[in-house]
């Protein structure tokens, strides 16, 4: 797992060199830092957060703040809460997705350009490649819209908005006690809390009246329901058929999947690729027709995660 620091560095699309040169030290004490053998002096700190563009509580590993409220122009328009856009294909199950200003514009763009596939990453941890030539229409919902579009009571939602990356990669890595010691004690416990209800927690709520005792199974039945819906977003590829079949598929290494939606975004008009899906190695591989899908959804953390290693390869190796 990449340290966060690490992360952060090639985000900002800099080498180890580039960064220490900006700071006056060596590539090796930087280095230290970065492999987290050594601490970052408390007198670097400032610096070294504004040359990587984060501030201190974002590189120490907090994340950053969020407008849920679509309210604050301070923030980013990639921390800001648009609303929704929802999806409707001529067959198939329509798509609903929570999204931020910076993916709203970035979406409208594509579509205005006719892009054949294009993607967009949601804040319930999907990033999607819609086939347009599959698509009836798009309806974008702000805040200020009390519903989400035409079919508002049949759409199928996500489990919730929650755009950090550590949540959802706590949430992959829950059921792996070895991994979750890589994150910090109150975040796991603050994430696992959202995710899992217990059985100490239900007979709570039960006891406080809070839920009916003659509704314990239902309610039970429910937050398994959540907990599941939360690991198939942060695990899954999930794709749709224009028939309306929906496909799933585990993809072991972070870069196939990043390198697969990408490859699917970037097909023009003219190719007709068939799509590798490197599933489970030599057990089990897909190859899908392009043309006969509505979309493709993958976890948005291990997109990025796949984007980043491509970075470090980029970065890294050739300067």
């Amino acid at each position: 797992m990449l340290s966060k620091l690490k992360k952060i560095r090639l985000l900002a699309n800099f080498s180890q060199q580039e960064v220490a040169k900006k700071l006056g030290i060596s590539q090796p004490t930087y280095q230290r830092w970065e492999s987290g053998t050594s601490q970052i002096p408390p007198s670097k700190l400032g610096k070294l957060a504004k040359v990587l563009g984060v501030t201190v509580t974002e590189m120490e590993g907090a994340p950053p703040p969020f407008d849920y409220l679509e309210y604050d122009r301070d923030f980013e328009d990639d921390r800001r809460y648009f609303g929704e856009v929802a999806f409707h294909f001529v067959g198939g199950s329509s798509l609903l997705l929570p999204i931020s200003i910076a993916q709203r514009d970035s979406l409208v763009q594509q579509l205005e350009n006719s892009t054949r596939f294009p993607i967009v990453s949601s804040l319930d941890n999907r990033t999607v490649v819609v086939h347009t030539k599959a698509v009836s229409d798009v309806f974008f919902s702000s805040e200020a819209y009390d519903d989400f579009g035409p079919e508002h009571d049949s759409y199928e939602h996500g489990p919730g908005i929650y755009p950090d990356d550590d949540f959802w990669e706590i949430v992959e890595h829950s059921e792996l006690p070895e991994r979750l010691d890589e994150f910090p004690v109150h975040r796991v416990k603050e994430v696992l809390a959202k995710v899992e209800r217990t059985d100490e927690e239900l007979d709570k709520l039960i006891s406080d009246g809070t839920v009916p005792s003659e509704d314990r199974s239902e309610v039970r039945h429910k937050a398994d329901a959540l907990t599941s819906q939360f690991v198939d977003f942060a695990t899954y590829v999930f794709w749709q058929l224009k028939n309306g079949k929906t496909r799933t598929a585990y993809i072991e290494d972070d870069y196939d999947i990043y390198a697969m939606a990408t490859e699917l975004n970037m097909l023009d008009a003219e190719e007709t690729d068939i799509l590798h899906i490197a599933a489970e190695g030599y057990h089990r591989t897909v190859f899908v027709n392009p043309d006969s899908i509505n979309y493709l959804t993958c976890p948005s953390h291990r997109f990025n995660r796949g984007m980043v290693q491509e970075r470090e390869q980029l970065i890294d190796q050739s300067r």
